[in-house]
């Protein structure tokens, strides 16, 4: 039975008929919308996967309240985040951009209602040094991985949203992440946004598909699932040639699993090596590249999760780490 507005409170989160934009174009403008999706969130683990162009960051911005829908009904317990603070301040979230407040990081912590949770979680994560660093010093998968610890270190949330949380987030245990994501899942709502089916791996869920700002249907996205293969493909800078091969080399010392690797120049720019790896074990690949990026001091431009059905690419805002 389709949803209703009349059964819009019954649900932890309630979308109906939503249409948004996000505000990921040039000039402020929209790269991406949502068009008349509707849904119910209940407590769980939830995966949704598209692209900004499909309307991905447009969902996170409505969720979160960053954004109010254009038309119809967004809900987080009975309450619409845009118009209230309580409830904004309620979810936890990890954007598709860096917005860490403040001179340092234990002054970003200080914008929660619980900064002294948020700065125990930094420890719990292996991140603890991080607390005295300067904002604008930090990387963006650094700064990215501040943002994911806090949301995952809130007490009291009542929604969880991340847009893509195993994308430039350093090298922050995934299992760690995971572990404590599933514990929130047992009472609240949690909502992974990412940019490939491989995201919902080891969550015991089926993921939802975005096509042109509309949820897929359960059987056409069932199909899409059959047909998907998984890859990584990461694009970095590599004017003498042999950090394409370092990279691989470390891949292989960790027994990272995957089912081959090559790499080549890129076209138009030789000094860019492609390197594509397949594997199912997507998330292991992506923590493993981000942790050896870091450890070498590589410069990766692009990580791309790639599926026989579609490419969807996933680049830091400022088009590179640092």
């Amino acid at each position: 039975m389709s949803p209703g507005a009349s059964d819009a409170t019954r649900a932890e989160v309630s979308l109906r008929n939503v249409h948004a934009l996000d505000a990921l174009g040039t000039r402020g403008g929209a790269l991406g919308r949502l068009v008349g999706v509707s849904c119910d969130l209940e407590a769980g683990m939830h995966v949704v996967v598209g692209t900004p162009a499909d309307g991905l960051a447009a969902l996170w911005a409505v969720l979160v309240g960053a954004a109010r829908p254009m038309r119809g009904i967004l809900l987080v317990g009975g309450r619409a985040p845009w118009s209230s603070a309580p409830v904004r301040r309620g979810i936890a979230s990890l954007g598709p951009a860096p917005c860490l407040l403040g001179r340092r990081v234990r002054d970003a912590a200080q914008v929660s209602p619980h900064p002294d949770a948020l700065l125990e979680g930094l420890v719990r994560f292996g991140l603890g040094a991080q607390r005295e660093r300067e904002v604008d010093r930090l990387s963006t998968s650094e700064q990215r991985a501040v943002e994911l610890v806090f949301a995952v270190s809130h007490p009291t949330p009542e929604l969880v949203v991340l847009y893509e949380p195993s994308t430039l987030v350093g090298a922050l245990d995934p299992v760690l992440v995971r572990e404590a994501l599933q514990e929130r899942a047992t009472r609240i709502p949690v909502v992974i946004l990412a940019s490939a089916p491989a995201d919902a791996h080891g969550l015991a869920v089926t993921p939802r598909f975005l096509d042109g700002g509309r949820l897929v249907p359960p059987e056409i996205a069932e199909g899409w699932l059959r047909a998907t293969a998984y890859g990584l493909e990461v694009v970095l800078w590599d004017p003498d040639g042999d950090r394409a091969a370092a990279l691989l080399y470390e891949l292989a010392k960790r027994a990272v699993p995957h089912g081959g690797a090559s790499w080549h120049a890129s076209e138009g720019e030789p000094r860019l090596r492609r390197v594509r790896i397949e594997s199912q074990a997507i998330d292991e690949v992506a923590h493993a590249v981000t942790a050896i990026g870091a450890e070498l001091n590589l410069d990766v431009r692009l990580i791309a999760r790639r599926s026989a059905q579609a490419s969807h690419e996933v680049t830091s805002p400022s088009g590179g780490s640092r």
